[in-house]
Order: structure tokens, then C-alpha cells, then sequence
């Protein structure tokens, strides 16, 4: 195979940032706000439409989390990838061709 990998850093850090912008908005994008329901006052359904909201609720925290923490996976992986071209940058340097 004579395929050349080739890895933008700078587009991986960008991507990082959008991930970690809507990982926030995921987990905090509702706090403080009302429900996420209608109320239902009198209604027989208002103790699970209350026991939803809360569910939906930590499920959106949750998977902000988890938006976020693979955010910060994009960003090692830019970190490293050039970690890795600057050690064999450093190792080709001087080396006869």
C-alpha cells in the first residue's frame, strides 16, 4: 500500500472545541430552566410526566458528559499525533539521504 496518512491537527483541535461546545450545552444547557413539559395540573399523568422530565433531563447531563469527555479524547489525539511528527522530525534530522 502506498496510501500516505495524513493528520490535521488543527482541524482535530477544532473539532474538539465544537464537541466540547455542544457537551456543555448538552449538561447545562437546561439549568435552571422549567420543565421540559407542559404541566398538567389535575391530570392523573402529572407524576409521570414530572418522573420523565427528570429522567430526560439526567439522560441529556449524561450524555453531555460524555460529548465532553470525548472532546478532550480528540484533543489528546491531536496532542499526540504531533508529538509523534516533531520526536521523528527530531530522530530524521541530519540523517543522510
Amino acid at each position: 500500500m502506498d496510501e500516505v496518512l495524513r493528520v490535521e491537527t488543527g482541524e482535530l483541535r477544532a473539532a474538539a472545541r465544537r464537541l466540547a461546545e455542544t457537551g456543555y450545552r448538552l449538561g447545562h444547557g437546561l439549568t435552571g430552566q422549567p420543565g421540559l413539559l407542559v404541566p398538567a395540573p389535575g391530570w392523573q399523568a402529572t407524576g409521570a410526566l414530572a418522573e420523565l422530565d427528570s429522567v430526560l433531563h439526567g439522560w441529556l447531563c449524561r450524555l453531555g458528559g460524555r460529548v465532553a469527555d470525548g472532546a478532550t479524547g480528540v484533543g489528546s489525539a491531536a496532542d499526540g499525533y504531533d508529538a509523534v511528527d516533531s520526536r521523528a522530525a527530531g530522530r530524521l534530522t541530519g540523517v543522510p539521504r
